[in-house]
């Protein structure tokens, strides 16, 4: 049943550690929600976050940025040959460790 005025969050989590941000998310909100952590992570930022697998995508971790190598154009083409609508394109804890900690 419906209860208004439910406390929950979206997202973004000043955290860097995941079993942190889940335990706080779990304990201090009504409606618990999957942890992002930004901090603990460059794939973890928003954009970044939902690359994986994106062919032609590269991140360089270090210098906190991604681009589209315009150049690696048989990846597009490899993509689209293997993927189907029951393809598994799962976030992987790299690029989610909150949402995996919470699961």
């Amino acid at each position: 049943m419906f209860k208004p005025f439910q406390s929950t969050g979206i997202g973004s989590l000043p955290h860097t550690e995941a079993q942190e941000a889940v335990e706080l998310v779990l304990g201090a909100f009504d409606i618990p929600f999957w942890p992002q952590l930004p901090r603990a992570s460059f794939r973890e930022q928003m954009i970044a976050q939902f690359t994986e697998g994106m062919p032609m995508v590269r991140i360089d971790e270090a210098s906190r940025r991604l681009w589209v190598d315009r150049s690696a154009s048989e990846e597009l083409e490899r993509f689209y040959e293997t993927w189907s609508p029951s393809s598994k394109l799962a976030i992987s804890e790299p690029y989610a460790r909150g949402l995996h900690a919470f699961l």
